[in-house]
């Protein structure tokens, strides 16, 4: 009765140690971007923006509602969005990686997914004090909300997001899916225009997933 499903990357946006993450609640959508304007991977060019969505989360039970399950709609489901939004900062011990090869890392990794502290088990707090499962959730363009930066400086970043939870049977099936996106490394597109490049890709592609790629051809 508490299964959970998340996509976890160790991103390395070219030049590992200056990297930052988010995350678009609306759009369940964790990313990944440059912290400086320069990347020394990426040369004269700008560095991109790139992202995990949920293009079709796990289903629950959901009365007069319609998901997406095996390629077709089907009624009284949902898709469930992402519900958690978190990262690792391996120079912070409270937000280290999970230990591997110990059931303590297992609990810890559990932790994060249910968008909780891994050592603690305590929910997130925004910069406000608020309880929240999702990390980082401001937006870098405009500058406003919770941006990674305000806290803890530029660095090796790992994050993730997860979906969560719902029952699961033996015999039980559930699919999902998830997209990878990127954005940018184009002249005139600089680190935080990367973000929403990426955001409009995602909407995009969103669009094209739900309508089961059946879209107008170009003129």
């Amino acid at each position: 009765d508490s299964m959970v499903v998340a996509i976890w990357s160790d991103p390395d946006l070219g030049f590992a140690d200056d990297d930052f993450v988010g995350c678009d609640t609306s759009l369940s959508l964790g990313y990944v971007y440059n912290a400086a304007n320069v990347d020394q991977t990426y040369g004269a060019l700008p560095p991109p923006a790139a992202g995990f969505d949920f293009f079709q989360g796990p289903i629950v039970a959901a009365p007069g509602a319609t998901a997406t399950f095996r390629g077709k709609n089907i009624t009284d489901f949902r898709n469930l969005p992402m519900t958690s939004f978190f990262y690792f900062i391996k120079s912070d011990q409270t937000l280290a990686d999970p230990v591997q090869g110990d059931p303590a890392g297992a609990t810890q990794m559990y932790n994060f997914m249910r968008g909780r502290v891994g050592l603690t088990g305590q929910l997130f707090q925004d910069p406000q004090g608020n309880p929240t499962t999702f990390v980082l959730t401001g937006d870098p363009v405009s500058g406003t909300g919770w941006l990674d930066g305000q806290q803890y400086n530029a660095g090796d970043r790992r994050m993730g997001l997860a979906s969560g939870s719902f029952s699961m049977a033996p015999g039980d099936t559930q699919e999902v899916v998830v997209a990878e996106i990127c954005a940018g490394a184009i002249p005139g597109v600089d680190r935080l225009t990367a973000i929403s490049l990426l955001k409009f890709f995602d909407k995009s592609a969103q669009l094209a997933y739900d309508n089961f790629f059946s879209l107008p051809s170009p003129p």
